[in-house]
């Protein structure tokens, strides 16, 4: 599975990651016939075969994050927290991973899919364990930033002849149907769709939703040209424009765009303008300069919209729903238009961030409310939804692509071309992530590193 999240914080990259250590394992089947494992899951270990008694995996993947605007937190991320709020924010990210996998898991064990192991975290075990009557090993590893659920693969090697064969077991993952695979392979990505919205439920219950109210006129925020018609006719910073050619100005987000065109389509001719300036109005006759090489008139002042923020709860269980589909909305919205303004070249490299820089932003948000927290949470765990859900074949979306192979030609693709596949995939997701990484490490202050 890859790792992903769009949103209004963050992109965070991730790649493959070839590891060395190696893991004893008993065998599945007896007469020194050992299998294979499969597995999904952010960090993924490749298919790798048992010889005497140990597997090797042949790599590990630790897949992709995205989020947009990530510049916006280049400030928060210039102190370094606390070490039990970076852990906390190391804590909260395991979470919403363990929370992926955990959809992976279920959804195979609710089948009778035998499952080999269940493991939060890449890289060396610190910690496992096999519940008696059961083969599934539940493991800690070094790493915190992924994690894989594994499956006993369909074949079987002769330790002597080195001969492979195909297992009959019916509760082995390759020997089940594609709908019962292809539920199993998405269940990460719906786990983390129903994360991130139960975590956006609590928050709209919990706090309410930040929304603005409209007053009617716009505001004067600046004099663009202290030498211009408007500072001239006497505009000043400060000032609302209640009316314009005795006109009242209706309470709208969209105010000082519609009032900043009539201004530009006035052609130079005079404007009465009707200002309330503390409490006090006054009223002011100009005529916009004209006209530039697009035909404009300007009377050089900036205008802005009367809003108020307000926190908006709801009344009642629909409200909640209602308002908790609205914030879902939202934040999918902006994470599927972040992947396409990355996959467009969009996005700066200054506006991403990688995991480092996820962690650190997590570490601050911690050390803030719940309702913050509930955010980060259903943000970075819609954009590990959005992300896996990509037709890569490292991630959940690439699997589902194969079913779809398999379904349309009647036949799986050969296991070769997905190896390559997955290769040119992963060997993109290392290039992202070293430079994730570095820009990581330059949003450090040099003092604090």
């Amino acid at each position: 599975c890859g790792m992903g999240f769009v949103g209004p914080a963050v992109l965070v990259g991730v790649g493959r990651v070839s590891t060395r250590w190696r893991e004893k394992v008993r065998p599945l089947s007896g007469g020194g016939r050992l299998g294979k494992v499969q597995s999904f899951g952010l960090s993924r270990i490749g298919v790798g075969s048992f010889r005497k008694g140990k597997i090797t995996p042949r790599m590990t993947y630790l897949l992709p994050v995205v989020t947009p605007g990530a510049s916006v937190l280049t400030g928060a991320m210039s102190s370094l927290s606390s070490a039990g709020s970076i852990a906390t924010g190391v804590a909260v990210l395991g979470f919403i991973v363990l929370f992926h996998e955990a959809g992976h898991f279920v959804a195979a064990r609710a089948q009778g899919i035998r499952v080999k192991g269940f493991s939060l975290g890449f890289g060396p075990k610190l910690w496992g364990f096999v519940p008696e009557g059961s083969e599934t090993e539940f493991a800690l590893r070094a790493f915190p930033l992924g994690g894989f659920v594994a499956f006993p693969d369909d074949q079987e090697t002769d330790e002597e002849t080195g001969e492979q064969k195909a297992l009959t077991d019916p509760d082995l993952f390759q020997n089940r149907p594609v709908l019962d695979r292809a539920i199993v392979i998405s269940a990460g990505v719906i786990a983390n769709i129903l994360l991130s919205w139960l975590a956006l439920f609590g928050s709209v219950n919990s706090v309410g939703v930040p929304a603005m109210s409209f007053q009617p006129g716009v505001i004067v925020s600046g004099i663009i040209d202290q030498n211009g018609v408007g500072a001239s006719a006497g505009f000043r910073s400060g000032d609302v424009l209640v009316e314009l050619d005795g006109k009242q100005i209706v309470s709208s987000p969209t105010a000082p765009r519609d009032v900043a065109a009539i201004i530009r389509r006035s052609e130079g001719r005079e404007m009465h303008f009707a200002l309330d300036r503390n409490g006090n109005r006054i009223e002011i006759t100009a005529q916009p300069k004209c006209c530039n090489a697009a035909g404009d008139s300007f009377l050089g002042i900036q205008l802005s919209s009367r809003g108020v923020a307000q926190v908006v709860k709801p009344a009642n269980i629909l409200d909640s729903i209602q308002m908790t589909n609205k914030e879902f909305n939202r934040i999918l919205q902006v994470a599927t238009s972040g992947l396409m303004g990355l996959v467009s070249n969009a996005n700066r490299g200054g506006d991403l961030v990688g995991p480092v820089g996820v962690i650190r932003i997590g570490a601050d948000i911690v050390q803030n409310d719940l309702s913050a927290l509930l955010i980060f949470i259903a943000t970075i765990s819609l954009n590990l939804a959005v992300v896996n859900a990509l037709p890569f074949p490292v991630l959940d979306g690439g699997q589902m692509a194969f079913l779809l192979w398999e379904t349309m030609r009647g036949s799986p693709l050969p296991q070769k071309a997905k190896d390559r596949a997955s290769q040119i995939t992963a060997l993109l997701f290392i290039l992202l992530s070293i430079q994730l990484l570095l820009g990581d490490l330059s949003r450090i202050d040099p003092m604090q590193r």
